[in-house]
């Protein structure tokens, strides 16, 4: 892909998939005001700050490159180029970073969404135990995606070393590809169904609850972003513009993602479900789904 084309696309995908994250926010306090405002909402926020950094660091690294390539590629550069290699380098360890908080932050996004969704009834409690479980993997995968990208190259100076060669474990980096979307996809799976037993139990007519069901499952297009990220970066790890086409189009579908549910109460002042929904399973508290109020802006 050539580079005019890879910004052109990086910083449309950007403003699109800003507006979104940004109307979430705003929806929310449309609703409720600022002192609405929730975690979700701050996920949100940040994960706007960290895409905000990727995409900046994409600008930087096509004036600068970095050493992302085999030791023929890097012999062949002369030493005049050295100097921004190291920094384009150091660059492009630090957008490591900054992706993985991204992704992070949306499903941060979700699971407060989910929390709302099973906080309410005794009947809910499995599933919201089931949402604290799930909080606590995606932690502990995010944890496990930063410690792999610091300790794949060490001494970590290695990263943004040039000459000598540091290694392909230090520059093109495939095993570390592949750890990542193993963790990404996992994480993203779990998010995903969690929200899917209780759909299938509401009282809601069929052509909302089919609507509801592809809008909490449409991460499954997130997961076919990373995947394909994944491959296309190993496929062509030696072409830099390759990985971060598909990385920014991972973090453009993923904003989309995480924002639609937060978006639609300001199209319908009504909820999802509808006032009546109910999940059809009662409990000694009540019906688990009447009071569930399952949405994105019930203030608990």
């Amino acid at each position: 892909m050539p580079a005019n084309s890879l910004l052109i696309e990086t910083f449309t995908e950007y403003a699109i998939g800003m507006c979104f994250l940004a109307l979430k926010v705003f929806t929310r306090v449309h609703s409720f005001g600022i002192r609405g405002l929730q975690l979700d909402d701050l996920f949100a926020v940040l994960a706007m700050i960290f895409w905000t950094l990727v995409s900046v660091i994409i600008l930087y690294l096509q004036k600068y490159g970095s050493n992302i390539a085999d030791a023929k590629t890097v012999d062949s550069f002369p030493d005049s180029m050295v100097p921004n290699l190291i920094l384009g380098s150091k660059l492009a360890f630090t957008n490591w970073i900054w992706y993985l908080s991204y992704i992070w932050s949306l499903k941060g996004v979700l699971l407060c969404l989910y929390h709302k969704m099973t906080i309410d009834g005794r009947a809910g409690t499995h599933r919201h135990r089931t949402v604290y479980l799930a909080s606590a993997f995606c932690a502990i995968t995010y944890l496990a995606c930063l410690l792999a990208h610091v300790c794949v190259c060490t001494p970590i100076t290695k990263n943004w070393q040039v000459r000598p060669y540091p290694g392909e474990k230090c520059t093109l980096r495939k095993d570390l590809y592949v750890v990542i979307a193993i963790l990404n996809v996992a994480s993203d799976l779990l998010v995903m169904i969690i929200p899917i037993p209780i759909l299938l139990k509401l009282q809601i007519p069929p052509a909302r609850k089919i609507i509801l069901i592809i809008l909490f499952c449409s991460g499954i297009f997130v997961m076919i972003s990373t995947v394909l990220r994944a491959y296309y970066s190993i496929k062509s790890i030696n072409t830099l513009t390759i990985a971060l086409g598909w990385a920014d189009r991972e973090c453009f579908v993923a904003a989309i993602i995480a924002s639609l549910p937060g978006i639609k109460p300001l199209f319908r002042n009504t909820s999802w479900l509808g006032s009546g929904a109910r999940s059809g399973k009662q409990g000694s508290g009540g019906s688990y789904g009447s009071s569930l109020h399952l949405l994105v802006f019930h203030k608990f």
